[in-house]
């Protein structure tokens, strides 16, 4: 040990004995045989060495020995405080080499015990290097302090990074009363007195912050501190702090937290695990009926923000609230002299944002994330048209406005008729996925259809999503918007997104509606299970699939309610389609259409970000004749209708007499001109050999 010890002296000059002897206590001794390597260039640097006997070569690039070591000699003792890669290969030049070893676990658990050996051991390598062995341990004390204890990762190393030491001797001050801030301090070990007028002088421990409040709010220091014994501080200057808040505004929101005073009568309950959470346990949400509430989860979306991150801002409309799925939500206001100050806090369960909704004005509050965090979005438009069919949601969106006990209640708004009507159904022969179908399939399917309406501008999804339900056009115009900008149009009878449903692939193009619309949609379980059930609806949707992978992209389309085939084999041929784009009043087949779930399905959400698990290919394996519904790979499916994709699908009878497409129809004019040209030819050469004297 004594050996060690004089061998780190002599490397290390500015640690004192207590230091090196603590180093020495840590270090393990090891053996390798020759030509062993004790480190390789490029690796990480997880322990560094001091050779007790032997000789140790230092390799270039080439394999060729540049430097022998021997007893004494410390090897990569600052590419392992710099936490760098290995800048040399060490090899074993004798048979054996002896060393002593510290590892990264074993200086990190000195540094807990012994702060100084960090800066002592920086100084005598001459380390500048902001990241560092001894910034890891700063981060993980500040990430100890509660100001800091829900703040990122990030946060914490630019904050560690730019910490600088302070070595205070008995009775200096660190900073005096009515003084400005400068900075704020982190004592990490010896111990401190905080003074205030009037009051007896208060001993500080050390892991303490100092001054953080002052340095947040800009407002001069109320008391003085002093040293009581040799102190080692850590100091974030003013600048630093200014800094480093430009990129994350968070770290003065910590600091002015401490700031307010807890409520003794408020005892915060713990925060629910995130497999007990339940809309049913929000507060402001317990009074709605549960099938109500079911219908409002259907709407609801997800929204991540990271730690420091603006929700919402004053001014900002209203246009929605939120619940606190995970993490916290801090809202402020600014002060007089423009320093957010901290009103509240909006933990795991907890509204937000619903005052300001409820009142329709503009956001008066800041709503800032303090960690990373997870929201629950409800959107006023969407619940304010399923307070059409469910008025209890009117007491959540407007609670102030119900009536004086002493005036007549109003009657609740009537739903809209037919919106869930079986009227709203239509006539499903018209869309080409129910071809051939018989009846009690058609009632079967009918019992899965749910009928929703969008309204002008509003998105049915945008590039980049997933489809995550068959939407069946009824009644107005779909704009479908290209990345390129091309622009074209689908009519009833239309299945919207029918690709990225089969294939389960992003769609790239925006689905907006050009009109108020009427669709009925099947969710994409519910697809796959209709697959299973009825093999004519498997064979329609292959067949769409296809048409719609191998069809050349349509710039703009006017879609007009199409026609089925003359013939499908094994099936009866269908009724033709009415020509009025208007939806027919009742059920053609099946028996009467059982009441649909109540409440929106996710799909009707357009800002739903969450994406279902990718299930397996419920339709089985395909037949030798029958090609896959899509193919895995980076390719998306255009969205386009499969029925104005080529000529080959196209069967109306405008395009041409008897079922012919314009270009056969042309193809089989000039055949026609082509043979009579032909057959005409050959005969005038005939009758003039049979009669040469003729012509």
């Amino acid at each position: 040990m004594d050996t060690l010890v004089e061998y780190l002296q002599s490397e290390f000059a500015d640690l004192t004995p207590e230091e090196l002897h603590l180093l020495a206590s840590g270090m393990q001794e090891r053996t390798v045989e020759q030509y062993q390597s004790l480190c390789r260039r490029g690796e990480d640097s997880e322990s560094f060495a001091v050779i007790k006997s032997g000789r140790v070569g230092l390799l270039d690039s080439d394999g060729r020995t540049m430097v022998t070591l021997t007893a004494g000699n410390v090897l990569g003792a600052r590419d392992f405080f710099t936490n760098s890669p290995a800048q040399m290969t060490a090899r074993a030049e004798s048979p054996p080499v002896t060393f002593w070893e510290l590892t990264a676990e074993t200086f990190a658990d000195l540094l807990e015990t012994q702060p100084r050996l960090g800066v002592h051991l920086a100084h005598s390598l001459g380390s500048n290097d902001s990241s560092t062995r001894l910034t890891e341990h700063l981060r993980r004390q500040l990430h100890r302090l509660p100001a800091f204890s829900g703040l990122g990762a990030d946060v914490l190393a630019m904050v560690a990074a730019a910490l600088s030491p302070m070595e205070l001797q008995l009775g200096d001050t660190l900073y005096r009363s009515g003084e400005q801030p400068s900075g704020l301090y982190l004592a990490m070990e010896g111990s401190l007195s905080r003074m205030t007028d009037g009051q007896p002088p208060m001993l500080i421990e050390d892991s303490v912050l100092l001054g953080g409040e002052n340095l947040a709010s800009d407002i001069p220091y109320n008391h003085t501190v002093l040293a009581e014994e040799p102190t080692l501080c850590w100091e974030l200057s003013r600048n630093d702090f200014h800094r480093i808040n430009q990129v994350h505004p968070v770290l003065q929101r910590a600091l002015n937290r401490p700031a307010i005073p807890a409520r003794p009568d408020m005892v915060a309950p713990p925060a629910p695990a995130a497999g007990d959470f339940s809309l049913a346990n929000v507060r402001e949400l317990a009074v709605l009926p549960d099938h109500v509430l079911k219908a409002v989860s259907q709407v609801v979306a997800t929204r991540a923000v990271s730690a420091g991150q603006v929700v919402y801002q004053p001014g900002e409309p209203s246009a929605e609230f939120y619940v606190v799925h995970s993490g916290e939500i801090e809202l402020s206001t600014p002060s007089d002299i423009g320093v957010n100050q901290e009103l509240s806090r909006a933990a795991v369960q907890d509204v937000f944002g619903l005052d300001s909704l409820q009142a329709q004005t503009p956001r008066t509050k800041q709503a800032t994330a303090t960690v990373d965090t997870e929201l629950l979005v409800l959107p006023r438009i969407y619940l304010l048209r399923l307070a059409e069919q469910f008025p209890e949601i009117n007491t959540l969106l407007a609670p102030d406005t119900a009536p004086h006990p002493s005036e007549p209640a109003e009657e609740p708004p009537t739903p809209p008729t037919g919106l869930r009507a079986e009227s709203d159904l239509g006539d499903l022969h018209g869309f080409s996925v129910f071809w051939g179908l018989t009846g009690q399939e058609l009632a079967r399917i009918q019992t899965e259809l749910q009928p929703v309406v969008f309204y002008p501008q509003e998105q049915l999804f945008t590039r980049g999503d997933t489809v995550t339900a068959l939407y069946l056009l009824q009644e107005g115009k779909v704009l479908l918007e290209a990345e390129d900008g091309q622009i074209r149009y689908l009519e009833p009878t239309s299945a919207v997104g029918l690709g990225s449903l089969l294939s389960q692939a992003p769609v790239t193009e925006h689905a907006f509606a050009s009109t108020e619309i009427r669709v009925v949609l099947i969710p994409r379980e519910r697809v796959w299970q209709l697959a299973t059930e009825i093999p004519r609806f498997d064979e329609n949707l292959r067949s769409l699939a296809q048409q719609e992978t191998s069809a050349p992209p349509v710039p703009v389309v006017q879609q007009q309610p199409a026609t089925p085939p003359p013939t499908w084999p094994g099936a009866a041929a269908p009724p033709p389609v009415q020509p009025s784009p208007t939806i027919p009043s009742g059920p053609a087949t099946g028996p009467s259409l059982a009441e649909p779930p109540s409440g929106l399905p996710p799909a009707h959400s357009p800002q739903i970000t969450s994406r279902p698990s990718e299930p397996v290919n419920p339709f089985g394996p395909p037949s030798a004749e029958t090609p896959p519904l899509s193919a895995p790979g980076p390719t998306p499916v255009v969205e386009q209708d499969p029925f104005l994709a080529s000529s080959k699908s196209s069967t109306r009878d405008d395009q041409g007499f008897g079922g012919m497409s314009i270009a056969g129809k042309i193809r089989a004019i000039l055949t026609a001109v082509l043979v009579v040209y032909l057959v005409g030819w050959a005969a005038f050469s005939l009758i003039q050999d049979l009669v040469p004297g003729l012509f």
